[in-house]
């Protein structure tokens, strides 16, 4: 019998903290004590459970992942967005609704069909397959080409530049799977999105930051050090090339642990910035999506900084 919580929790940290029903039948439980289990258990996918709900939709979808991956006995690797949450990249307005697994080896075995499944065909190759965490799933350069395959510009730049910031993968390596997959549907538009990114943007709001600069039609540096009579000031998250503005993200991490003193901290910073001779628009996560508002904030800051240098 298997219905404390005890002996469920001792199952489920066994198993990377999901449950299979078919794990709990074979221990011999009768249909009452399965019942009486489930009901202890919050549901991943069709005969899958864990104990506690996951706290994201990213800790969702990696625990539906595990339980789609022992469930099935073909050869199979976690691939495209799955394979980019397992990996801990992180998502901008990705669908989760589907598990995405691609094909390992012998073609000849088939996979067992499920609503929640996307079996994509293209065959994982060994330099190209991976282990993380105990998942089997694809290298990192070919998940940030899967996902710029299928994905918006906006949701694969934000996955591929996080790859290249943290090291997983190269330009060169993003380029070579690239080059495997150039008959494969959607290779035209990967190959635009690999030629936005960046591997200095160090957060998604970043990211998307920069591709809206760009799209507004500036030309951005990322990362630029501001030195004011040969001392260090401060690195900016972006410039507008040509310029002396500044363009800086404000996400909320940095003032969460001591929100007075960052702040602090922050308006020092800004103060010596300006003291530089450069302008500064601060840019948070709502404004992202008011293209027009921030084109007038540049635009605004490029005009003070052009009349500030001809009254030098």
């Amino acid at each position: 019998m298997i219905t404390s919580p005890e002996e469920l929790a001792r199952l489920a940290e066994s198993n990377h903290d999901v449950i299979l029903t078919r794990e709990i039948v074979k221990l011999g439980v009768t249909k009452r004590d399965l019942r009486e289990a489930q009901l202890m258990l919050y549901r991943i996918r069709r005969g899958a459970y864990c104990l506690v709900p996951p706290a994201t939709r990213e800790a969702a979808h990696l625990l539906a992942c595990r339980a789609a991956l022992r469930s099935s006995n073909a050869p199979l690797a976690l691939s495209h967005v799955s394979a980019a949450v397992a990996w801990r990249l992180p998502q901008f307005d990705t669908p989760f609704d589907r598990i995405h697994l691609s094909r390992v080896g012998d073609l000849r075995q088939s996979a067992k069909r499920a609503a929640d499944l996307h079996i994509h065909h293209r065959l994982v190759g060994p330099e190209e397959l991976a282990e993380f965490d105990g998942i089997a799933l694809t290298s990192p350069s070919r998940t940030v080409v899967d996902c710029a395959t299928q994905l918006p510009v906006e949701s694969a730049v934000v996955i591929g530049d996080a790859a290249l910031n943290r090291g997983l993968c190269t330009m060169e390596e993003l380029q070579a799977r690239l080059s495997d997959s150039v008959r494969c549907k959607g290779a035209a538009h990967a190959r635009r999105v690999l030629e936005l990114l960046d591997a200095r943007c160090e957060s998604p709001g970043e990211s998307r930051l920069r591709l809206q600069i760009q799209c507004l039609g500036y030309a951005v540096e990322s990362q630029v050090e501001v030195v004011h009579d040969g001392s260090f000031v401060a690195r900016a998250d972006f410039r507008i090339s040509g310029t002396r503005v500044l363009v800086e993200f404000d996400g909320r991490t940095k003032y969460a642990s001591d929100p007075e003193k960052a702040h602090w901290e922050e308006k020092k910073r800004h103060d010596r910035i300006i003291s530089a001779g450069y302008e500064v628009v601060r840019v948070v996560w709502s404004d992202l999506t008011r293209a027009q508002y921030l084109d007038r904030l540049i635009r605004e800051a490029v005009r003070r900084s052009r009349i500030r240098g001809s009254a030098a």
